[in-house]
């Protein structure tokens, strides 16, 4: 499955997690409304509408972080290809040695 269809895949789960949430946060108030003998409070529609955004707002958030992690593996790999099989650390330290001998490779 491509990174996009696993993304959209616990999108759809993480979207239908709040879905059931709120709908068992509704039944609780109802239960407490029932034991209080208190009147249900009042639903605001735009409060799915905020949610949505913030859903929408944290998907683009862990998209971004996957991002970094995948930056920071990929530079980690290098790191340690290097650290097995050095090449740039020795290529510096010749050139330093080069140009302060004046050019000379002795």
């Amino acid at each position: 499955m491509t990174d996009a269809a696993q993304l959209s895949k616990q999108h759809a789960i993480v979207r239908q997690e709040i879905i059931n949430a709120a709908q068992r946060g509704r039944r609780v108030e109802e239960e407490l409304a029932l034991l209080r003998r208190e009147p249900l409070p009042v639903y605001d529609p735009m409060s799915e509408v905020d949610l949505a955004k913030q859903t929408t707002e944290l998907s683009r958030l862990v998209a971004e972080e996957r991002a970094k992690l995948q930056s920071a593996e990929t530079t980690l790999q290098d790191v340690l290809r290097e650290c097995e099989n050095p090449v740039v650390v020795p290529e510096l330290v010749r050139l330093a040695c080069k140009s302060n001998s004046g050019g000379r490779t002795d």
